[in-house]
């Protein structure tokens, strides 16, 4: 892996994608107040740095059953919440509640645990277990925020990680499959993995499980009674 000795550690890479984030979600939850498209472009680097961040945090966790818990736990809390939501808080202009990429980042680290156990286990029946329940959870991933491709997108960046040059290259290469959206402006994120010093900062371990479904919950009930009011 490419080591910087300056440049940003994983804590800083978290700030930055929740900054990017937020200008994002203010364009998406507030569609009617005419904010500038470029709100949206700004966003699209967010979600490639947090599962940058997250195979990185997963590779040096000492604990990865618990890890993979705390995701699955956060996704089923913040599903179990939109649909309440969803349920009392109906917006009058249609919009469902989705938001979760708890469930998104779930899903690499638990493909890349699969992955790493049927490796460890092709002489045994521990491979087919592991194996099973990746193809089982699979068909699962077409509806969850951002969707299969970018989970294995996660997945490649973590057996990529020793090789950053490749990983980027092919990063680049998977942004520019998005040339006709304005999906392709998370390309403009591949500097920011180069500049990984391979160091963890100051962790602020909670900040993004709180921080992510309480910004999201705010932004949608502030949407609701705007809408609300007009109507």
């Amino acid at each position: 892996m490419i080591v910087l000795r300056k440049g940003l550690n994983i804590t800083q890479l978290k700030i930055i994608a929740l900054i990017f984030m937020i200008i994002d979600h203010i364009c998406f939850f507030f569609p009617f107040l005419d904010i500038p498209i470029w709100f949206r472009y700004i966003g699209r680097l967010s979600l490639p740095i947090f599962i940058f961040a997250i195979t990185e945090g997963y590779y040096y966790t000492k604990d990865k059953k618990k890890y993979i818990t705390r995701l699955l736990i956060s996704s089923i809390i913040m599903f179990i919440i939109n649909y309440i939501i969803n349920l009392i808080m109906p917006r009058p202009d249609g919009f469902i509640l989705k938001n979760n990429i708890f469930a998104t980042l779930f899903f690499i680290v638990f493909y890349i645990y699969c992955m790493d156990n049927i490796n460890l286990n092709r002489k045994n029946l521990k491979c087919l277990l592991y194996l099973l329940m990746f193809l089982l959870t699979l068909p699962i991933t077409f509806f969850i925020e951002a969707g299969t491709v970018f989970i294995f997108l996660g997945v490649f960046m973590y057996y990529s990680r020793n090789k950053r040059y490749l990983q980027i290259f092919i990063y680049c290469c998977f942004s520019i499959l998005f040339l006709n959206s304005y999906q392709i402006y998370m390309i403009f994120a591949a500097p920011l993995f180069y500049l990984y010093n391979g160091q963890k900062g100051k962790g602020l371990k909670y900040l993004f499980y709180v921080f992510y479904p309480v910004h999201i919950y705010i932004f949608y009930i502030i949407s609701y009674f705007i809408l609300k009011g007009v109507n």
